[in-house]
């Protein structure tokens, strides 16, 4: 083939094929996109660590010297967060026998929700997010059942499990589950988790745009950052080789 160097942009070495008169880049892009995906991955750990759109800006700029616009970071942000919330369809935590769920007012618009989360009390992994309109006996019992269970389900419902209630909602025991509420270490504990969770979702006022970004959120915590949870496959669930390992292995699956 006949190329040869065509200067750079924006960090990126390109090059130009004489035969065929086109400019090209070897940048590790998806198809259709100029940027490479080391690029967007380090966007999306910053944003998932909680960093501003201009602060990601800066961050790119200081370690690649290249320059994006904060809309091009926006849309990044939710095109493969949205990719990350289709992947975690695919991925079933198995929970174990006491479960923790958080609840706490959260305001969209005019509309005011509830954010309504699952943790799986030993191996720390956060099971599911949703957002509510009330917080109810009925739909924390309907959420609940929605959960895989490692334990062997001798009846419609493990009749083993204890969920560990934070909120001022008292919910009295029904079918098979036992409420009880969480001692303060634990509220404590799972409440400074979702506290840089909510940094990340709370300038949403689009309530289907904010779920998709809880369930990316979650996807972060589960497999992407070190909390100091157990390995993935101590937890009943499916194998550690089925689950992304970072935002380029979510990025590069998206294709």
């Amino acid at each position: 083939m006949n190329i040869v160097r065509y200067g750079t942009f924006q960090g990126m070495q390109r090059y130009f094929c004489k035969d065929c008169r086109r400019k090209f880049a070897d940048n590790d892009a998806l198809p259709g996109m100029k940027t490479p995906v080391w690029i967007i991955s380090l966007a999306l750990n910053c944003y998932y660590g909680g960093m501003s759109l201009r602060n990601i800006q800066q961050e790119i700029n200081k370690r690649h010297g290249a320059y994006y616009a904060q809309s091009s970071i926006y849309n990044w942000i939710i095109r493969f967060s949205t990719a990350a919330a289709r992947q975690a369809q695919f991925i079933h935590l198995a929970a174990g026998e006491v479960l923790f769920i958080a609840t706490a007012p959260a305001a969209f618009g005019k509309n005011p929700l509830y954010s309504l989360d699952v943790f799986d009390v030993h191996s720390k992994y956060l099971l599911a997010s949703w957002l509510l309109e009330n917080i109810t006996e009925d739909g924390v019992t309907k959420s609940i059942r929605t959960i895989k269970f490692a334990a062997p389900v001798t009846s419609q419902y493990p009749t083993t499990v204890m969920v560990m209630l934070a909120c001022n909602n008292k919910l009295g025991n029904s079918a098979n589950i036992i409420f009880q509420d969480a001692d303060a270490s634990m509220v404590k504990e799972f409440n400074s988790i979702l506290k840089k969770r909510n940094r990340v979702v709370r300038n949403f006022r689009d309530i289907d745009r904010a779920q998709i970004l809880l369930d990316a959120w979650r996807m972060h915590y589960n497999f992407l950052i070190d909390a100091g949870k157990p390995k993935f496959n101590k937890t009943g669930g499916e194998s550690a080789s089925s689950h992304p390992r970072s935002w380029d292995d979510i990025i590069s699956q998206s294709r």
